[in-house]
């Protein structure tokens, strides 16, 4: 679970678990609930109980994740499993569906996100191309409330050129890229924080 709130966040708060009182205290966080391995948030806001339950707080997740999604678009080498499934989540997209886009069979995408094979390089140039689209048409309709946050979405992604890191990449695997995220960079995402599954499912 993570965390929703606008307001002073308090040191304490109690377990969705057990019901006693979580300490929180600022740390470095091993996101991996995102999808992805090897990201790091630096110095945010995470409560831990004596029962194991661990919920961190986690500002302007949707932000976050669109930058996310641009660093790996910038990837200078091979996708790995987990990035090719994150990307094509951030798109809205199925296994079926992205599949059907590259011109290839579903299960040797689903090969590709579970490390059964590795992309190539001429695959992963255009998957990367199919979910910036993907991405961006989405954006365009699920938005169209929030066009404020739509539009700094959208700059954000279109501030890839996507032809010159395909230029520059090299065609080899060297598994996810390592991505460290700092209070400063949290901070450019506001204070809109999403919930991610059921308030009973804490990380243990």
């Amino acid at each position: 679970m993570i965390m929703n709130t606008t307001t002073k966040v308090s040191p304490t708060q109690k377990c969705y678990q057990c019901g006693s009182i979580m300490e929180g205290r600022r740390e470095n966080y091993r996101y991996t609930e995102c999808g992805l391995s090897s990201v790091v948030l630096q110095n945010i806001l995470v409560f831990h109980c004596k029962c194991g339950s661990i919920v961190p707080e986690i500002p302007g997740i949707d932000g976050l994740h669109v930058r996310l999604m641009r660093n790996l678009l910038g990837k200078s080498t091979l996708l790995s499993g987990e990035e090719i499934r994150f990307l094509r989540k951030m798109a809205g997209s199925t296994a079926s569906k992205l599949a059907k886009t590259l011109g290839v069979a579903k299960e040797t995408v689903s090969r590709w996100e579970n490390d059964k094979s590795t992309i190539g390089g001429e695959s992963d140039r255009l998957l990367r191309f199919a979910c910036f689209f993907e991405f961006m048409h989405q954006r365009k309709f699920e938005e169209k409330d929030r066009l404020d946050d739509a539009l700094d979405r959208i700059r954000e992604m279109t501030s890839l050129n996507l032809p010159e890191v395909f230029r520059q990449m090299t065609d080899c695997a060297n598994g996810s890229k390592p991505m460290t995220i700092n209070p400063e960079t949290l901070a450019q995402f506001g204070s809109d924080v999403s919930e991610s599954g059921d308030p009973s499912q804490t990380v243990q």
